[in-house]
């Protein structure tokens, strides 16, 4: 590799637990390599590793990505910022980063990574991300920041709307990382045999408000419906295969009458389970990449809207919490809407022609407070954790 090789970064959830993200981190790094062959690309890792040396076997990569681990930061010690300080560009998302369904400050851990601006330093490009739902109080404090990116797409109309309406950022729309033209690129297995009966395949997450008993309420009217025999539960999303939503599908699936499988997602064998969501008959389909997946392979599904993202995904408005009791279709894709990969063969190379980043960054006192408040909620959380497993062994 060329000592002048370009230094590509790339922020995101890759190699969490989560197929989505990792599919994610997979077309990012594609539409890298292929604008830049030459590059040296370091991603952001969160330690459940995929098997980089049959992708890049399988998609044509010219080496394989440096991970970048996840380590939590120690004020004054550990500084996220310092992480990627040393590329020339870095690819901030996709994916659902920035809000606060999760997190109070979730915001700001993903912002956390981004280094210093002005000449210098590493340009930021922003792209297929989502935003929302984001609290008054960091639209607020967004807005009085101003854009922390050089350029910015995003990826569904609500996203675009909340970040010019509430911040006022200077954003332009593309379609999700996972549309159908990338998951035509993974391979897929030849559908399984499973003899006479239909089975159902579920991606479900869990949900406030969505019971354990209306989830197996709607499984069984529409396993009626489509006399199918068996359901097969796939859990897209997981900590080294626990979680609320491997919980919450395990406690459905033990709820119902027919037969039950129960598939939980492992990095290392990403085209294994894809294959297997690939082989059911029709979904019922909570999750994005889900429905993505399935409608790739043209599998008829029942969607459950928890999200503006979703809707948009079946190009319906989002009203709310919604049990569809109908097949939907995912419309074709919008030949005026750029998908997120095209915004990288398009733009990294200009990135790279402008020496200076003009992002918005935290102060030093901003990132000392947030840093403080992370601390105490993780301690909050072991302590009440240390205190439970006490209990429980008494």
């Amino acid at each position: 590799m060329s000592q002048y090789a370009p230094k590509i970064g790339i922020i995101g959830l890759g190699e969490a637990g989560n197929l989505g993200d990792d599919l994610i981190l997979i077309a990012t790094i594609d539409a890298v390599y292929e604008a830049l062959p030459e590059a040296d690309v370091s991603y952001l890792s969160h330690g459940q590793k995929l098997d980089w040396s049959a992708l890049r076997k399988s998609r044509g990569y010219p080496r394989i990505p440096i991970g970048i681990p996840q380590r939590f930061e120690i004020p004054f010690i550990r500084q996220n910022k310092r992480l990627f300080s040393d590329r020339d560009v870095i690819i901030f998302g996709g994916g659902g980063l920035l809000q606060t369904s999760h997190s109070s400050i979730r915001p700001y851990t993903w912002m956390s990574y981004l280094p210093e601006s002005g000449t210098g330093n590493p340009r930021v490009m922003a792209t297929g991300l989502g935003l929302g739902p984001i609290s008054d109080v960091w639209l607020r404090k967004l807005k009085a920041m101003g854009t922390p990116f050089d350029r910015a797409w995003v990826r569904d109309a609500d996203s675009v709307a909340l970040a010019k309406n509430d911040p006022g950022w200077s954003v332009e729309q593309c379609r999700d990382f996972i549309d159908g033209e990338f998951l035509r690129t993974i391979h897929i297995s030849d559908k399984q045999s499973r003899g006479v009966g239909k089975t159902l395949g579920v991606a479900l997450r869990e949900w406030p408000g969505f019971s354990v008993e209306d989830a197996v309420r709607h499984i069984e009217s529409i396993s009626k419906i489509e006399n199918c025999d068996e359901a097969e539960f796939f859990v897209l999303e997981s900590n080294q295969g626990t979680g609320m939503d491997v919980n919450f599908s395990r406690a459905v699936s033990e709820r119902l009458a027919l037969k039950t499988s129960m598939i939980v997602y492992q990095a290392d064998e990403l085209h294994e389970f894809i294959s297997r969501m690939s082989s059911v008959d029709v979904a019922i389909s909570m999750k994005l990449h889900s429905s993505a997946i399935w409608a790739t392979q043209d599998i008829p599904m029942y969607p459950i809207f928890y999200a503006p993202k979703v809707a948009a995904l079946f190009g319906q408005e989002y009203k709310g919490f919604q049990i569809v009791d109908s097949k939907l279709i995912v419309p074709s894709e919008w030949d005026e809407t750029p998908s997120a990969k095209s915004t990288i063969l398009d733009e990294l190379s200009n990135q790279l022609k402008n020496p200076e980043s003009t992002g918005a960054r935290f102060s030093a006192l901003d990132r000392l407070t947030y840093q403080l408040i992370r601390l105490a909620i993780t301690m909050k959380a072991r302590i009440l954790n240390l205190v439970t497993n006490r209990n429980r062994a008494a």
